[in-house]
């Protein structure tokens, strides 16, 4: 897996945001990284459904060229 070029950036602001930060900010820090994990959640998905129909459109090219 490629590691974002930031990750250490991000480790830092958590470690900071965790130690430092109010209660109201590591509250809203913890629903964007939930809401960030959903997104890519939805564009795996995503993906996945694009590749089922590029198949689906292949095999119908092909049934439909023979």
């Amino acid at each position: 897996m490629i590691e974002n070029p930031d990750a250490e950036k991000h480790r830092k602001a958590k470690k900071w945001i965790e130690a430092r930060a109010p209660k109201y900010v590591k509250e809203a820090y913890k629903e964007l990284i939930s809401m960030i994990s959903e997104l890519d959640n939805i564009v795996k998905e995503m993906e996945r459904i694009n590749r089922d129909i590029k198949k689906t459109i292949e095999k119908f090219i092909e049934t439909r060229v023979k």
